[in-house]
């Protein structure tokens, strides 16, 4: 007992102990977490201080480049745009992470200097958005102006992000683990990358505007400057020990070199050319580009610096936490010590108590399986194993009882089970023969309840001759009470229906050795036996198929030996049944080289290697000729699933395959010929295209077949054709005729076709071929040479027209001249006699002589005939004209070969139809690069003078002339383009026929546009025209940049 009371005593002074152990490490746990908790919030306010720092740098270069572009749109590049949208995407995730941040940071340090600035920021940037669509309004339209309200919203903007940034750092700047110079570090960064910033936007002003600096700018930017500087040299002050870090030292050289040397050598230059009033030393792209390179030197080193305080603050965090997980884990033990405390008082005390009542209790219900376990040691222990030795034997005495009652209720149950179990029927008869048990299963095999079978002999149960039988053979087995072995018997179910069924027994001796029936089982093989009978039907059905059937059939066992061959195979290869039947297939059918292959094939597939599948081989005949089999072979097996032998049937194919490689042969000449071959059904729809076909047209097969005919042949013009055509094959007659078609990609394609009925056996018409020629180059050969030859004819005219003309035209030219000479004689005559006159004394004659000039209208008469002069030279120099052109046309002057620039004969040209060209057209200049060309310049020009000055004509009222230049390998062209009315689809073939001329009567003689074609076909070039009603139209000429010897020599 004194023993138990120093134990009370003992846990009752444990328990005061860890009670104040845990008090002392709760109150240094609060301290450990409120050190954290500063610790946080500093990490937070030093993110919200980087991000607001980032988007003060990306809203500084977004303002600085967005109110150069503002201030001067035309210079607005389009690097600049790309330049200016990736910083609004910057700042504005920078922007959104900041106010996240700042979020988080009210959420720890809820005050009211932080919520302001955050209210101020959203306000701030809603104004930014606002001024960022008005720019980009201005800048799409061209316009200038705008930039001081941009400056403006963008300023304001980036002052909201340092008050965000003040408010964060001075939540932080109430703890202990922050120093004044490291606040101070921050604010003097964000002055000096801001206002630099601000020099920076104001003299992109300047330069993009191309102007000196105004008197208020000049001031504001050297308050700028100043600002900057002092914040510069407090910042050198303010780094202090930091410079120890390898990365702050890094970050302050480049700081110093891209800064304070690079970005002032810069901005000096701008200074002093604004001073000076000269231009710009660079535009406003590259200022920007070189300001932002300087002040993200003082971005990196912010950040870098930022990074190390961060990493001091991370690690004063991580002691926190690693003081309050320690001090987390004092609590922790102090509050096991005392929970243990209690639970040993529970344990050795109370539960023992509790345990040896409910033991007691148990016991007085009859309860002997719980066990009593109380731990030893002390008192209660031993009275504990006291009380359990007590229980266990009496625990003892009931179960020797319960286990022999078990027993034999398993003994009993087992058998039960595998009675009911079994799908056999389980019976039992006495000495006269009588059912005296028979097991549930009799139901199912033969449909009678156990209860309508006992005391019944099985023979009650089969058919009369049956029972007959079976009654016979039991009696000799009852008379040596023999067991009854395997004996199949036939059963009349309760329906009537027949069961087979086979019947196992043995006698059954009493415990005096005497007989007293049988006992046995019954199993229902009705199944095997209809099973077994359907295949010896089957097996005799099929050899009956392979005897009857015209196909070979042929069964070998495992081994490859022939165990059946049917008539068909002997017939064919001339063997008789006895001289094949037992002996190997392989050396009586088989070639020599396949011989060993086939065979070795065949074993595996016996082995079950290999499954058998469709093949195709030669065998011999008797005669030692050849024939080539198609074979379907199956794998026979025997009532173990082994293979015991195939099964084959096979189609002589000798005869196809020599039609097959006859048709392949047919096959391979259509598809390899050159002409189009296309098979068609009786109702035109296409079944077959050559590869000749899909050549020509363009078309694939697959996209063809299946389809009417009629799509290949669209641009007939007759509209009697198509039924022409029917008639005439429908008729069984071919048809001949050249046809037209398009293309795939639209082009026009000639062909000479013939399509000819194809008639069966019974000469009904059953497909169409058609077979064409493609004559398409052919026929634009044709044509050219008919245009050439046409030109030829009209070039002899030509010549012919112009020789006959000349000498009268000249004789007309020369007289009309001398007859000028002559009036200029008379006229001055009649001045000198109207001198005369006006000196003469008024008489009758002078009267006379004033009314007949008043009667003629002499001064009329004088005009009138310089008139009449003046447009006969007119007429006769159009002639003229007209006979110059004739000549050019019929190519008989001679001409000599020069290497020349083209543009100087361009221009030549332009300047000479400038009075025909300035009152209808601008004339637009795209040349590019060319070489010399080797040419006749002066036939040239007339090209360029005809094409020139029918464009102008084209045009109505005003529009554009583009003469374009290029040049591609050895190759040169000059193209004329006019925004003019266009010409008509039906005139682009006649354009350089001679006389042609869409143009009104005295406007045009119809040779120019032939002309021209002459002398580029003569250089060895080509003309191209597109052209389209309504917009205009384009002529391109090109010409080689060398000429051939042999054309040099011909002309």
């Amino acid at each position: 007992m004194y023993l138990f009371r120093m134990r009370h005593l003992l846990f009752t002074l444990l328990g005061l102990m860890a009670a104040v152990s845990l008090a002392a490490v709760v109150w240094s746990g609060r301290l450990a977490v409120k050190e954290l908790n500063e610790t946080q919030r500093l990490l937070a306010a030093n993110e919200v201080s980087e991000l607001t720092l980032k988007v003060n740098t990306y809203a500084a270069m977004e303002r600085g480049i967005t109110t150069a572009m503002l201030a001067m749109p035309a210079g607005a590049s389009d690097s600049m745009r790309a330049e200016m949208a990736r910083l609004r995407s910057d700042s504005e995730s920078y922007v959104i992470a900041a106010l996240e941040a700042a979020q988080a940071l009210l959420e720890l340090d809820p005050t009211p200097q932080l919520r302001t600035a955050l209210d101020a920021l959203h306000r701030e940037r809603q104004r930014l958005l606002r001024a960022r669509g008005t720019a980009d309004t201005l800048l799409q339209r061209g316009e200038r102006g705008g930039e001081t309200y941009f400056l403006s919203a963008a300023t304001a903007f980036v002052e909201a992000a340092a008050a965000l940034r003040s408010a964060a750092l001075s939540t932080a700047a109430n703890g202990n683990v922050v120093r004044r110079d490291n606040l101070l570090l921050k604010e003097t960064l964000y002055i000096a990358s801001e206002y630099a910033g601000r020099e920076r936007a104001l003299l992109g002003v300047a330069i993009a505007q191309q102007r000196p600096l105004l008197p208020a700018e000049r001031e504001l930017l050297y308050g700028i400057r100043n600002t900057a500087d002092v914040a510069l040299n407090t910042l050198e002050d303010a780094l202090g020990g930091l410079l120890d870090d390898s990365d702050v030292a890094a970050a302050h050289v480049l700081m110093n070199e891209e800064f304070r040397r690079r970005y002032h050598q810069l901005r000096v230059s701008v200074y002093a050319a604004s001073e000076q009033r000269k231009v710009y030393p660079f535009d406003a792209e590259t200022w920007y580009r070189e300001a932002t390179r300087g002040i993200d030197s003082l971005i990196h080193l912010g950040a870098t610096v930022n990074a190390v305080i961060a990493r001091a603050a991370e690690q004063r965090a991580r002691q926190a936490r690693d003081a309050a997980v320690v001090f987390a884990l004092a609590a922790l033990l102090v509050l096991a010590i005392l929970l243990a405390a209690v639970f040993l008082i529970h344990r050795r005390v109370t539960l023992p108590l509790k345990m040896l009542e409910q033991a007691a209790e148990g016991i007085g219900r009859g309860d002997y399986e719980q066990p009593l376990r109380l731990p030893a040691g002390d008192e209660l222990g031993e009275l504990g194993a006291a009380f359990d030795k007590m229980r266990r034997g009496l625990l003892e005495q009931m179960h020797e009882r319960d286990r022999a009652e078990t027993l034999l209720r398993a003994s009993a149950q087992r058998f039960r089970n595998l009675v009911e179990s079994t799908n056999d029927l389980l019976w039992e008869t006495d000495r006269q023969g009588l059912y005296s048990y028979v097991s549930p299963q009799i139901e199912a095999l033969l449909g009678y309840t156990p209860e309508e079978v006992l005391g019944r002999t099985p023979f009650d149960l089969m058919p009369r001759d049956e029972a007959a039988r079976l009654e016979a053979l039991f009696q000799e087995l009852l008379v040596r009470r023999a067991p009854i072995r395997a004996v199949e018997n036939i059963n009349r179910h309760k329906n009537g229906r027949l069961v087979v069924l086979e019947t196992n027994g043995v006698a059954v001796l009493d415990e005096h050795g005497e007989y007293s029936g049988y006992r046995g089982i019954d199993r229902d093989i009705t199944e095997r036996r209809q099973a077994e009978q359907a295949q010896r039907e089957s097996e005799r059905r099929f050899r009956d198929l392979l005897e009857n059937m015209q196909l070979m059939a042929v069964m070998l066992d495992d081994g490859g030996n022939i165990t059946f061959i049917n008539d068909f195979l002997l017939h064919r290869t001339g063997w008789a049944r006895g001289e094949v039947i037992g002996r190997s297939w392989f050396d009586l059918f088989l070639p020599a080289e396949a011989r060993a292959g086939m065979r070795a094939l065949y074993l595996r597939t016996m082995a079950g290697g290999l499954p058998a599948s469709p093949h195709e081989h030669e065998i011999l005949t008797r005669d030692g000729s050849r024939r080539r089999i198609v074979w379907n072979s199956i794998v026979i097996r025997g009532p173990d699933d082994r293979a015991a032998g195939s099964a084959s049937v096979g189609a002589d194919v000798t005869e196809q395959r020599k039609n097959e490689a006859e048709m392949q042969k047919l096959l391979r000449v259509v598809e390899q010929t050159d002409d189009a071959v296309v098979i068609m059904d009786p109702g035109g729809i296409i079944e077959y295209v050559n590869a000749a076909f899909e050549r020509g047209t363009g078309h694939h097969r697959d996209e063809v077949v299946g389809t009417d005919s009629r799509l290949l042949f669209t641009d007939q013009p007759d509209p009697d054709f198509y039924q022409r055509m029917w008639s005439t094959i429908s008729a069984g007659k071919p048809f001949q005729a050249l046809m037209t078609s398009r293309r795939k990609n639209g082009e026009l394609l000639h062909e000479e076709r013939t399509i000819t009925p194809l008639r069966d056996a019974t000469g009904t018409i059953t497909h169409y071929v058609s077979t064409s020629k493609d004559v398409t180059e052919r026929r634009r050969m044709d044509e050219q040479l008919q245009q050439s030859e046409k030109l030829a004819s009209i070039g002899q005219l030509a010549a012919g027209v112009a020789h006959e003309i000349n000498n009268p035209v000249g004789y007309i030219s020369s007289n009309i001249g001398t007859l000028t000479r002559y009036l200029d004689d008379i006229f001055r005559l009649l001045d000198a006699y109207e001198r005369v006159e006006a000196g003469l004394a008024e008489s009758a004659a002078v009267e006379e002589l004033h009314a007949l000039k008043k009667d003629m209208d002499l001064a009329y008469l004088r005009d009138d005939i310089r008139a009449l002069i003046d447009e006969s030279g007119e007429g006769v120099s159009r002639v003229k004209k007209i006979v110059q052109d004739l000549k050019d046309f019929s190519r008989q002057e001679e001409a000599v070969w020069q290497v020349v620039d083209l543009h100087k004969g361009l221009e030549s040209t332009l300047n000479i139809v400038h009075n025909e060209l300035k009152y209808k057209a601008e004339v637009v200049r795209e040349y590019g690069e060319l070489p010399q060309v080797e040419c006749i310049p002066s036939q040239l020009n007339q090209v360029f003078m005809n094409l020139l000055v029918n464009a102008a004509h084209a045009i109505e009222q005003h529009g554009v002339i583009t003469v374009r230049t290029g040049a591609e390998q050895e190759w040169v062209w000059v193209e004329v383009e006019d925004t003019g009315k266009g010409i008509a689809p039906e005139h682009l073939n006649r354009l350089f026929e001679p006389f042609f001329t869409t143009k009104p009567i005295g406007k045009g003689t119809g040779l120019g546009l032939s002309i021209s074609y002459g002398i580029v076909q003569k250089h060895g070039g080509r003309i191209e025209v597109v052209s389209e009603p309504g917009r205009g139209s384009r002529f391109r000429v090109w010409l080689p940049v060398a000429q051939p010897a042999q054309a040099e020599a011909e002309c």
